[in-house]
């Protein structure tokens, strides 16, 4: 009821701050009232008017301008008081009016960055408002940082604020434009590393205008871009990791991490590799690499998500030996192989492919005796396509000479007579006998390829085998075939007199251990020898002999059939003329 029933009312002026107006407050009042609204026709339209207040709902409503007033600025830079600054009122003039003529009072909660009516002037009866435009500050970089992809450069959000426009310079260089954004961040995927740069920040309408300053100096960084990492590979004893050169880098830290665990330090190095030795074979790791200063601070960022690998460590040769029969390469087991190559070359040659296999030893039956050969493996896919582990360049050598081949193991004349095909590269051979399940033994060391034991004991079965060795006789230098060849030695007999006897030439000899029965020959001459007769008893008497001629005599064991000999035989004989 404010101006109840004040029929001389004629205007009243109303800020832009007013929302209601109560029941009755310009009931029965002047019915030719002017109102006079410092805000625009739209925010007149929203304010909430209440019952019984018909003199102002047929009021007149003006919406004056302040145009015969001058301000002496023409735009604010905003601080974050969202308040109009202190202003000195111009007439159109130019002359200042005086604080008694005008008062001047300022309208808080402005909208920062647009011309706001937010200055009003007061003089008796007129009111008059001044457009009054408001700037945005410039806007507070908060941080800028070497990033994976670049520099990222972020600041603080600017109410009002349509767009930002981020600007760069190089040392003592001019501010260029790098882009326009309407997010708080941006990354500059152009910064090439190694250069020192600057950074800042200024608004922008959306038209692209500028409404704010900008922080001359910016922010400054020396970036150094992450480092790249080219490959991850399994090496012969570890990971091998290689990255790209990061410019202006001084080091490197190299870092690993397996499933979703953290990253962990592996090394620092200079260099722009490294072999993590640390790795354990059948695992999966990922690793990362990052820049640091010389006392160790980072430098740059890294690679968050890294390269990773399964890492099947190169099998590492345990022995390559001469075995019956060819090569014997052993190599140690490596988790998580499927399957193993064997390589092998001679000299400074090309490695070739042996063989492929799921075992951990292969001969190779190709090996040539008085070769010398390098040896290597590496693990493969199980369909042998892929390779998934490195190998050992050099490997594992061996100057391989075969085991003698064991070609007779024949009863002779005073002993067991062994012959072997000749190894090549073998210096020497050293011939080894046993009886039944025993011990091999030592019988001796010859350069020749037989050799005849004449300390075999007749009635006897014996076992032999040859292998080489050194001109010295200390090292071995061949596999043997540790079966050996068999011989059930029954020795010669030994005739022990050929004497005349009435009615012909008597024949005695030394019984054979292990003999079933004898054989007698005889020969004339030169001639052939020629069968007399078979007995199971120490001594025959040749009836058929004829006086004036000489005979020589020798004795055979046979079996019991009489088919097969059982010995050999005196080639010599004993001889008399009868």
């Amino acid at each position: 009821d404010a101006f109840t029933v004040c029929g001389n009312l004629a205007t009243v002026s109303f800020t832009i701050n007013v929302v209601t107006v109560r029941s009755g407050a310009f009931g029965d009042c002047s019915d030719n009232l002017t109102v006079i609204y410092g805000g625009t026709e739209e925010e007149w339209s929203n304010i909430e008017i209440d019952a019984d207040n018909q003199p102002l709902e047929n009021a007149t409503i003006v919406y004056p301008q302040a145009k015969t007033v001058q301000l002496s600025q023409t735009s604010y830079t905003y601080d974050g008081t969202e308040k109009c600054p202190d202003v000195t009122v111009f007439r159109a003039d130019g002359s200042e009016v005086s604080s008694t003529l005008y008062s001047v009072e300022y309208i808080n909660n402005v909208s920062v960055g647009t011309a706001q009516a937010c200055v009003r002037f007061l003089h008796e009866s007129t009111v008059l408002y001044a457009e009054f435009a408001i700037t945005n500050g410039a806007p507070v970089l908060s941080e800028v940082k070497a990033v994976l992809k670049g520099v990222s450069v972020s600041w603080q959000q600017v109410a009002g604020a349509e767009k930002y426009r981020v600007y760069r310079k190089v040392n003592g260089g001019s501010w260029k434009k790098l882009a326009d954004t309407t997010a708080l961040t941006y990354t500059d995927e152009t910064a090439v590393s190694g250069a020192n740069y600057s950074y800042t920040v200024r608004c922008i309408s959306l038209d692209g205008q500028t409404t704010s300053g900008y922080d001359a100096v910016g922010k400054s960084i020396d970036y150094i871009a992450a480092p790249k990492v080219s490959s991850v590979q399994n090496a012969n004893g570890g990971v091998k990791v290689s990255w790209a050169e990061s410019a202006g880098a001084e080091k490197y830290r190299v870092y690993r991490k397996t499933g979703s665990e953290s990253w962990k330090k592996v090394a620092d190095t200079t260099a722009l590799t490294y072999t993590d030795k640390t790795a354990v074979s059948g695992t999966t790791y990922n690793y990362t690499v990052r820049c640091i200063a010389s006392d160790g601070k980072a430098t740059s960022a890294y690679d968050t998500k890294g390269k990773s690998i399964t890492y099947i460590a190169a099998p590492v040769i345990s022995s390559v030996q001469n075995a019956n029969g060819g090569v014997k390469v052993t190599w140690a087991e490596s988790a998580g192989a499927e399957k193993y190559r064997v390589y092998r070359k001679t000299g400074s040659g090309s490695w070739a492919k042996v063989a492929d296999t799921t075992a951990l030893t292969y001969t190779d039956k190709t090996a040539v005796s008085g070769t010398t050969y390098s040896y290597t493996a590496r693990c493969m896919a199980s369909d042998g396509k892929t390779f998934t582990s490195a190998y050992d360049t050099t490997g594992k050598s061996v100057k391989y000479i075969a085991a003698p081949v064991l070609s007779s193991v024949q009863n002779a004349n005073g002993g067991v007579k062994v012959t072997w095909e000749k190894s090549t590269g073998a210096a020497k051979y050293r011939l080894f006998r046993k009886t039944g399940s025993g011990s091999w033994a030592k019988v001796a060391d010859t350069t020749a390829a037989s050799y005849l034991d004449k300390t075999a004991k007749s009635g006897t079965t014996y076992s032999y085998t040859v292998r080489c060795i050194s001109s010295d006789g200390k090292t071995y230098t061949s596999a043997y075939n540790t079966k050996g060849k068999s011989v059930a030695y029954i020795a010669a007999p030994v005739v022990s007199s050929v004497a005349k006897v009435t009615g012909g030439v008597k024949i005695t000899w030394a019984k054979s251990a292990g003999a079933a029965k004898y054989r007698v020959f005889r020969k004339t001459g030169s001639g052939s020898w020629t069968k007399l007769a078979d007995t199971t008893s120490l001594n025959y008497t040749d009836k058929s002999v004829k006086s004036g001629t000489k005979y020589s005599y020798t004795v055979r064991c046979i079996s019991s059939d009489g088919k097969s000999y059982t010995s050999a035989y005196d080639t010599t004989g004993k001889s008399i003329t009868y």
